[in-house]
């Protein structure tokens, strides 16, 4: 919320978090080529980690070499080198996978998988660092623009009924491409009637849900509704996939048994399943909003986790 309020500011505020930025960013930077130059196992030599280097130290030396900004024109310039930093040239990711590509052939299949736990973890790691240092950029350059209800990238009032509806047809309509069918996606949470569920289609959910429904309370959520909707895609779609592929396979062995009055062997006969829906539900509390999604796909393993 504080992020919320300095995006709403007026010049002197935005020059403020400017000088702050100016300095933030230079040394987030210069702590993500550090780590990039120690990484282990060889990584740190290879032509992709280098050229990620490369890229972030030159952003170091930008902004080193760029006065504070101090007046609407500073801010112009510096809001412009930001954006410029924002679009990545480098294209970090790919990038990166270069680099561990070339550990991996380097070391052999076998020898990397060794590896690859401490791997993954440490990437992982930066990549966290990397998108909060993301999210000031971004922020700082859409606060720029004023808009009612909007601070840069933040919303005072995130609908999360309508982003989990909107991420459930996506979801379902990529379901649908690749196993031919999809289950249905029942949200609830928002009073929005049109998705409340029968109490024979809804094992696991208590009868308020349906005495209440509208589960808000009259809340704001202030929030970036582009994060939650990467969040509530990967979800939805996890949860319509894993239905999907254990209705498939219940489905194909899915018979029953007739037995035959001429007193031949029984004969099979297929029955038509019913695909179980996925539930999302969600409810405002006093300090956050919580998102469950419920799914009758199986689960993993635990011989897999």
């Amino acid at each position: 919320e504080d992020l919320y309020r300095w995006g709403q500011g007026d010049l002197s505020t935005r020059l403020q978090m400017a000088r702050f930025l100016h300095n933030e960013i230079a040394v987030r930077n210069a702590q993500l080529c550090k780590e990039l130059c120690v990484l282990p196992f060889g990584l740190a030599d290879t032509k992709g980690v280098q050229a990620v280097v490369k890229g972030f130290s030159s952003y170091v030396d930008r902004l080193a070499e760029s006065p504070r900004p101090e007046t609407a024109e500073d801010d112009r310039r510096f809001t412009e080198m930001l954006r410029g930093i924002l679009e990545d040239p480098t294209q970090v990711v790919r990038t990166l996978g270069c680099g561990v590509t070339e550990v991996r052939e380097a070391l052999g299949e076998d020898r990397y998988e060794a590896i690859r736990p401490e791997v993954d973890h440490i990437l992982d790691r930066f990549f966290i660092k990397r998108i909060g240092l993301r999210f000031l950029l971004q922020h700082y350059i859409e606060a720029a623009e004023s808009r009612p209800g909007v601070s840069g990238i933040i919303h005072s009032n995130v609908q999360v009924g309508r982003i989990l509806r909107a991420e459930a047809l996506e979801a379902r309509r990529l379901c649908r491409e690749i196993y031919g069918e999809a289950p249905d996606v029942i949200v609830i949470g928002d009073g929005e009637g049109g998705d409340l569920p029968s109490p024979s289609r809804s094992a696991g959910f208590g009868s308020s849900i349906y005495e209440n429904p509208n589960l808000s309370y009259d809340r704001q959520f202030t929030y970036v509704p582009t994060h939650l909707r990467f969040s509530c895609s990967v979800l939805l779609q996890n949860a319509c996939f894993s239905v999907a592929e254990l209705f498939a396979r219940k489905q194909a062995f899915e018979t029953l048994p007739a037995a035959a009055s001429s007193g031949a062997a029984p004969v099979s006969s297929p029955r038509k399943l019913e695909m179980p829906p996925v539930h999302a539900i969600f409810a405002y509390g006093e300090e956050e909003v919580a998102i469950k999604v419920s799914d009758e796909g199986g689960g993993i393993p635990r011989s897999k986790q």
